[in-house]
């Protein structure tokens, strides 16, 4: 299953964004693996890492729960701005572009700014 999640939000005249995709895959154990197309363009590697980093942290958490049966997450696309995109909103974005993916009923956590970064609360 694919899902693309697009973040976007303002705290003080500050915007952030990021749009990840992401696609789900049977896997023995949860994994988040980049499978960005080298021909879409370079993104940072940082943004890179922080959209792995959200991607695992909410596969694992469903998974602990009982919500889903261990993926492979598959980073399929990754875009971003050098003005707005930092590492937080791409983690937010991979993190609620998962949850998406996995087709959980229950809306997905809400973002919140908090010491200057956007996080998602604890699953």
């Amino acid at each position: 299953m694919n899902a693309r999640r697009r973040f976007l939000q303002t705290r003080s005249g500050v915007t952030a964004f990021a749009e990840v995709e992401v696609r789900l895959v049977p896997a023995a154990a949860p994994a988040a693996v980049d499978r960005l197309d080298p021909a879409a363009g370079a993104c940072a590697p940082s943004w890179i890492a922080a959209a792995l980093r959200g991607a695992l942290r909410v596969a694992e958490a469903l998974v602990a729960r009982g919500r889903i049966a261990a993926v492979e997450v598959q980073l399929v696309s990754l875009r971003g701005s050098p003005v707005d995109t930092r590492e937080d909103a791409v983690e937010c974005a991979a993190a609620l572009a998962v949850w998406e993916a996995a087709a959980i009923l229950d809306p997905p956590p809400e973002p919140v700014f908090a010491a200057g970064r956007w996080s998602l609360p604890e699953l």
